[in-house]
């Protein structure tokens, strides 16, 4: 498919401008059959230079809004949402995902 883009003349400085903003391909993330790789991907993309990212499991259900009533146990969370957005991520796009679980 083509999307096709018109840009305002008046927003034109705008959309030019968009440097602090995290860039990735679209390519990248058509493939992602799960929203869940989505987002992860977004959140690590902004972390991609730096190389490393340590999160909380309530941070991360926060940023990928998934409700503590949705996946309550922890292995169903790793099964149904971390395990499938790792592998379509490492799958998929340019990044490789590797993580370490610990325990506070």
């Amino acid at each position: 498919g083509i999307l096709t883009l018109k840009v305002n003349k008046e927003l034109k400085p705008f959309y030019l401008n968009l440097d602090w903003y995290t860039k990735y391909q679209l390519k990248n993330i058509m493939q992602f059959k799960s929203t869940y790789s989505f987002r992860l991907y977004e959140l690590l993309k902004q972390y991609e230079k730096i190389g490393i990212r340590s999160i909380t499991i309530d941070d991360f259900r926060c940023v990928l809004d998934i409700d503590d009533k949705q996946y309550p146990k922890y292995a169903n969370l790793k099964q149904k949402v971390i395990s499938v957005a790792v592998n379509e991520i490492n799958s998929k796009t340019d990044l490789y995902i590797e993580y370490e679980e610990e325990k506070a």
